[in-house]
């Protein structure tokens, strides 16, 4: 209702594919919105947020192939919020199932949260994420949800 209200363009529960080794699983990915279809927006309503949430945030923007993601936190004493971002080029992600070591999908160790302490060759700062993008600040689609 909110994404409405402030005319974001965005899809709900948008399912994403899934892949093992180059197949197409049954599985679907479904992450809560995918905003301006670029960017993954993950609701929480947790004590606290860790690296299972973060993990479930990266593996939506690998399926999708989108760079950026939130996940946003509602459930602690303040608004908590993860800003993700894969920087790493496809053609130096590096794969353990492709015989050439190289993958179309960024590795594990490229994507970081641009909230903790980034490797600088893989993840924007928070700072210059912020400015490259126009990306929405947490606490305006904070009724998103409802």
């Amino acid at each position: 209702m909110e994404f409405d209200i402030r005319r974001l363009p965005f899809r709900r529960e948008v399912e994403l594919p899934v892949f093992y080794k180059g197949k197409q699983l049954c599985t679907k990915y479904k992450p809560d919105f995918v905003c301006y279809g670029s960017l993954i927006v993950e609701l929480k309503a947790l004590a606290k947020l860790g690296g299972i949430e973060e993990a479930q945030v990266l593996n939506y923007m690998k399926a999708g192939g989108l760079a950026t993601g939130l996940l946003l936190n509602f459930g602690a004493k303040a608004l908590e919020y993860r800003r993700l971002v894969l920087t790493q080029s496809a053609e130096s992600a590096k794969s353990a199932d492709s015989p050439s070591g190289s993958s179309s999908e960024p590795s594990a160790e490229s994507a970081k949260s641009a909230d903790q302490t980034p490797d600088p060759q893989h993840v924007q700062s928070a700072e210059s994420a912020k400015s490259a993008d126009e990306t929405p600040n947490p606490q305006s689609v904070e009724g998103a949800g409802s």
